[in-house]
């Protein structure tokens, strides 16, 4: 007979899930519910020695009933506050003394604590990130003026005109796309191609073979064939180069516009006591601008 009994009070009383259960530990604080309780959920040995107190009772004659309610709600988190086994065992013996509406707000109030805890956390994490572009955030440029008067006064042809500055715009913004060391690395990569005296300028660009690049080096490593493919991978997803492979291996990296070639570029900075890579890590292009003049 007492098998049977036993069956049936199985059939009544449904486990809580172990996702409820870590929902509401994490919810506790590891800390017994009732107000005034210290005692820990988990001890220093890692054991857990708290209790799963039902707020209405798992069973149609346990403590709190609540015939209302079906199994499922009966377990769910909602339904459940921890505490440690003697507060456990007080609240279910003197049920007339602890209600559920008393028990529900001990839960509100522990959780709404660590709610708020994990919450600020969150926030706090948040706030500590923050977007590289954003520290580089340059208005457009308006004209060319002073990099057209550097043409002019170097005997360089040339028609540049809006479309040019629109196009220089858009170069930048392309730029700021790329971490401040993609644009670092790439702004040292041209600065290599243009000191080795076989590397080929054409009018879209610079190419230069893997290989020469090998004269670099990151955090005194010198720079892999890995690191040369994912950065060329990353200039051709911002449509700023790429890595050819149709005669042999070279990386070609795409100039801001037809009138303004790398070399050029380079010439302009050095006739203005620049450091040509402030162009790029930095997307300081604002020296090629008249102030205070119109558009071209």
């Amino acid at each position: 007979m007492s098998k049977i009994t036993s069956k049936k009070k199985n059939k009544e009383r449904l486990a809580p899930k172990p996702s409820t259960l870590r929902k509401i530990h994490i919810l506790s604080g590891n800390q017994c519910a009732k107000p005034g309780c210290n005692t820990v959920l988990v001890n220093s040995n890692g054991t857990f020695v708290a209790s799963v107190c039902h707020i209405y009772a798992a069973e149609k004659n346990g403590p709190r009933p609540n015939n209302k309610l079906n199994q499922e709600e009966k377990r769910s988190p909602e339904n459940l506050i921890l505490l440690c086994n003697i507060c456990h065992k007080i609240v279910d013996s003197e049920e007339d003394k602890y209600p559920a509406k008393l028990l529900k707000k001990w839960k509100k109030d522990r959780e709404k604590v660590f709610s708020e805890i994990g919450s600020s956390l969150k926030k706090s994490y948040l706030n500590q990130i923050s977007d590289e572009r954003d520290y580089f955030v340059n208005r457009p440029l308006k004209n060319l003026n002073r990099y057209i008067k550097y043409l002019d006064r170097n005997h360089c042809s040339h028609s540049i005109d809006n479309t040019e500055v629109k196009e220089l715009n858009t170069y930048i913004e392309k730029l700021r796309q790329l971490t401040l060391n993609d644009r670092s690395l790439l702004a040292k990569i041209v600065e290599t191609a243009l000191s080795m005296p076989k590397i080929p300028e054409g009018e879209y660009g610079i190419n230069i073979h893997p290989d020469d690049l090998k004269v670099l080096r990151i955090n005194d490593k010198p720079l892999s064939d890995y690191k040369i493919n994912k950065f060329a991978k990353t200039l051709e997803r911002h449509e700023l180069g790429f890595l050819d492979h149709e005669y042999a291996p070279k990386l070609r990296i795409l100039s801001p516009f037809y009138y303004m070639g790398w070399s050029d570029l380079k010439a302009f900075a050095l006739d203005n006591s620049k450091d040509f890579c402030q162009y790029v890590s930095q997307l300081d292009f604002i020296d090629l601008e008249e102030l205070n003049e119109g558009a071209v």
